[in-house]
């Protein structure tokens, strides 16, 4: 994704309340993609941390689970967003193990793509 000539970024900031920090790179050609997040605490038994992608006024789309282990950060590839030249916007959330299809918990990180 990195070498890719047209990289689509999104620094992920914090919300109120929350700790953490992340960014999400999606090859604007493929869709490929990958998220690092730093200083994130464990989402608690039976739960995990989901991205979103966010286009406009539609509804967030899941864009893949994210595990979170003991390390200060995680690196890891999410799932192929269709159309990435779209998506406005990533955010982070705290979803059910498993994921789901619409954030319920908390919105954790957010940050729009330049």
């Amino acid at each position: 994704v990195l070498s890719s000539p047209r990289t689509l970024t999104a620094s992920l900031g914090a919300k109120e309340g929350f700790s953490g920090s992340g960014r999400v790179l999606v090859d604007a050609e493929t869709g490929e993609a990958h998220i690092v997040l730093a200083g994130l605490p464990s989402p608690g038994p039976g739960k995990t941390y989901e991205l979103w992608a966010i286009r406009g006024d539609q509804p967030p789309e899941p864009a893949g689970l994210v595990a979170v282990g003991t390390a200060p950060a995680t690196a890891a590839r999410v799932e192929r967003i269709g159309k990435p030249s779209e998506v406005a916007a990533f955010a982070v959330s705290i979803e059910p193990e498993g994921g789901s299809t619409s954030p319920t918990g908390p919105i954790v990180l957010v940050g729009k793509v330049t």
